[in-house]
């Protein structure tokens, strides 16, 4: 038993191997090495991956908000909370893009996309009422392999979520 763990453990880093060479730019072979050794700890498992295209901040003020942090905040809120109610987590917000999993399977995924996209469409529709105009937001779902962990980052850690399903979803 201990012998097909440690396989198993064997081929899980064969795969993150294979995936950090296709996302770290060749002749790097330093940044690999670190990059792998971060992630031996992380968790690679095939799930839905949910990224949606947030209104910045940038966006907000443009589009006449007193004050656009206050509405990023009620933003992500109501983003967590739709997902929430379908086993979804918000897992990282990078830039105006955010990413989330749904660890318990695709029917959540698809009922959480449709929860956060109708929640999506209230909050333009409240703004348009406030005589705000709502900067264009997106959603794209895919299915594959995710690979989450943690990069030293100063003196703490930033979680990583990376991997093949995460940049089709994005695309899309």
């Amino acid at each position: 038993a201990a012998l097909a763990t440690r396989e198993r453990q064997l081929q899980q880093l064969q795969r993150q191997r294979r995936v950090l060479r296709r996302l770290v730019p060749p002749g790097l072979p330093e940044p690999i090495r670190e990059l792998e050794a971060a992630l031996a700890l992380g968790v690679e498992r095939t799930q839905p991956v949910l990224v949606g295209q947030a209104p910045g901040l940038a966006g907000l003020h443009a589009a006449g908000s007193e004050d656009p942090l206050a509405r990023l905040r009620h933003y992500y809120g109501e983003v967590q909370h739709a997902l929430a109610l379908h086993g979804g987590t918000l897992a990282r917000i990078q830039h105006e893009h955010w990413i989330a999993t749904f660890p318990a399977g695709v029917d959540d995924a698809l009922w959480g996309a449709q929860g956060v996209y109708q929640r999506l469409l209230e909050l333009r529709d409240e703004a348009t009422a406030e005589g705000l105009a709502w900067p264009p937001t997106g959603l794209g779902l895919h299915r594959g392999v995710v690979l989450s962990g943690a990069l030293p980052a100063g003196e703490a850690l930033a979680p990583v979520l990376t991997g093949p399903a995460v940049r089709p979803a994005a695309r899309l």
